[in-house]
C-alpha cells in the first residue's frame, strides 16, 4: 500500500511494488508478523534501517522516516 507517508508491504505481497520508488521513500515490510523499516535508495534498491523490528507498521515507517533526516 502506497501513501504520502511511505509504503507498507504486507506478507505475501509482491516485492515488485518496491521497484519504482523514488530515493528516500520510507518502507515498512512485514516478515513473520514483525515490521521492518527500510528506505528506498532508488533504482529498485532498498536499504534496511537499523536492526530492530516493530509490532506495528506505523512504528516501522516512523523509524524509516527518522533515518532520512
Amino acid at each position: 500500500m502506497k501513501d504520502a507517508d511511505g509504503v507498507i508491504l504486507n506478507e505475501g505481497e509482491s516485492l515488485s511494488a518496491l521497484n519504482d520508488l523514488p530515493a528516500g521513500t520510507p518502507i515498512a515490510v512485514c516478515t513473520k508478523g514483525q515490521w521492518w523499516p527500510y528506505k528506498s535508495i532508488g533504482n529498485g534498491l532498498n536499504n534496511p534501517v537499523g536492526s530492530y523490528s516493530f509490532s506495528k507498521a506505523e512504528h516501522a515507517l516512523q523509524a524509516a522516516r527518522a533515518s532520512l533526516h
